[in-house]
C-alpha cells in the first residue's frame, strides 16, 4: 500500500510540475512553442534533439549609446549581494548554487535593479562557456567572453530593458579588454536573434544534441558569411540542395559535460 501510495504522489507531483511548466511557457513563448517543447519533454526519453545557433558579437565595436534610468540601477554583482543573486536563481531554476560559484571563479553578472527586485540579469563567464542543455563545454580565448545567460523578469518586459543591459554590460566588457563575446539561442528563438542583430552579430554554427534512447551524439554544422542559420534548419541548404557537411565531437563519458570544443574549432 505504501508502495501504490508514494506512486500515485509521484505521479501527481510529475503532472502538477508539467503544468506549472507549460503555463510558463505560454506565457514567455506562446502555445505552439510551447506545445512543441511540451512534446519533446514527454518523449525526451526515447529521442531528443535540441538545436542550437552560437553566434559572436564584436564588442569593441560598440557605440556608448546607453539611456540612463533613475528608476532602475545597473549593478555588477559580487558574492556579497546574496539577494538579488538568489532572486535571479529563483527566475533561473537551472542556476540553483551555480550562479555563485561562477562568480568566485570565472563569472561576471550585471543585474538590473529597481526598488531592492532584480528586473533582468545578463551573466558571463571568461575562460570557457557552457550550454547545459547539450552537454557542451566552450573554451574561449583571454580576451573573449561567454553569455551563459540574459533574463528580462516577465514583469519588466516590453520596456527596452534587455538592450539597454546589453549595451551597458558590454562597454563594462570592453574597458576589461574584451574583444568577442560569444552568444546562444535556441533555433526556434528568433526573439533572441532580432535583439542581438542590433549589434554587430555573427552566426557561426547550428549544434544539434541527439539522443536515441542511451545513445547520445553531438554535431554542428558551420556557417558562411552569406548564409542564415534558419537555412540550415533544415537537413539541406534550399538553394545548393547539397547536405551539409557535419562535424562530430567526440563524448568524455566521466564528465558532467560530455562534449568540448575550442571556440576556433567552431568558425568557418
Amino acid at each position: 500500500m505504501r508502495y501504490k501510495k508514494n506512486y500515485s504522489d509521484n505521479f501527481e507531483n510529475g503532472i502538477e510540475f508539467f503544468k506549472k511548466k507549460f503555463i510558463r511557457n505560454v506565457k514567455d513563448y506562446g502555445l505552439w512553442t510551447s506545445i512543441k517543447k511540451s512534446t519533446s519533454f514527454l518523449i525526451k526519453s526515447v529521442y531528443q534533439k535540441i538545436t542550437y545557433i552560437i553566434y559572436e558579437l564584436n564588442v569593441q565595436s560598440i557605440q556608448k549609446k546607453e539611456i540612463n534610468r533613475s528608476d532602475y540601477e545597473f549593478k555588477i554583482l559580487t558574492i556579497e549581494d546574496d539577494n538579488f543573486i538568489n532572486q535571479i536563481e529563483d527566475m533561473e531554476e537551472w542556476l540553483k548554487g551555480e550562479l555563485k560559484k561562477s562568480l568566485i571563479t570565472n563569472g561576471i553578472c550585471m543585474a538590473i535593479i529597481k526598488k531592492n527586485k532584480v528586473a533582468g540579469f545578463n551573466w558571463v563567464t571568461l575562460g570557457e562557456g557552457t550550454i547545459p542543455l547539450l552537454k557542451l563545454r566552450v573554451i574561449t580565448k583571454p580576451d573573449e567572453a561567454w553569455s551563459e545567460q540574459i533574463t528580462i523578469h516577465k514583469d519588466f518586459r516590453r520596456e527596452g530593458l534587455a538592450n539597454q543591459l546589453r549595451t551597458k554590460f558590454y562597454n563594462e566588457l570592453k574597458k576589461m579588454r574584451v574583444k568577442a563575446l560569444y552568444g546562444h539561442r535556441q533555433g526556434w528563438n528568433i526573439a533572441s536573434k532580432m535583439s542581438a542583430q542590433k549589434y554587430t552579430y555573427k552566426e557561426l554554427v547550428k549544434a544539434d544534441y541527439i539522443k536515441i534512447l542511451n545513445i547520445k551524439r553531438f554535431r554542428y554544422a558551420k556557417l558562411t558569411s552569406d548564409q542564415s542559420a534558419e537555412e540550415f534548419l533544415s537537413e539541406r541548404d534550399t538553394r545548393t540542395k547539397v547536405k551539409k557537411r557535419y562535424y562530430y565531437i567526440e563524448p568524455r563519458k566521466k564528465e558532467e559535460y560530455r562534449f568540448t570544443c575550442y571556440i576556433s574549432d567552431l568558425k568557418a
